[in-house]
């Protein structure tokens, strides 16, 4: 399940949940909501962004840079039995 919650977004995984509270973009042809059921393929990270490349080639394109912030948090992983994973 993906979607938009109030103010931030959240990608569903099968054992994990991505809260995205920066600013935002899906490229390609697909909303967040219809990522439902892809496979994630890759994931890169630089200090400007962090790019989510699912099967299809749909990407969701995180804003790193200062002015992207409406929290302290860009994005928040929870994994099942795992340390939470912060960037901010």
């Amino acid at each position: 399940m993906s979607g938009i919650v109030q103010d931030y977004a959240q990608v569903i995984f099968e054992n994990a949940g991505l809260t995205i509270y920066n600013d935002y973009t899906v490229n390609g042809s697909k909303t967040l909501a219809e990522l439902r059921g892809l496979g994630l393929a890759s994931v890169s990270e630089n200090d400007e962004e962090v790019l989510l490349t699912f099967e299809d080639g749909t990407a969701i394109n995180v804003d790193l840079r200062s002015d992207a912030y409406h929290c302290p948090e860009a994005m928040v992983l929870h994994r099942e039995g795992q340390p939470i994973v912060v960037w901010n």
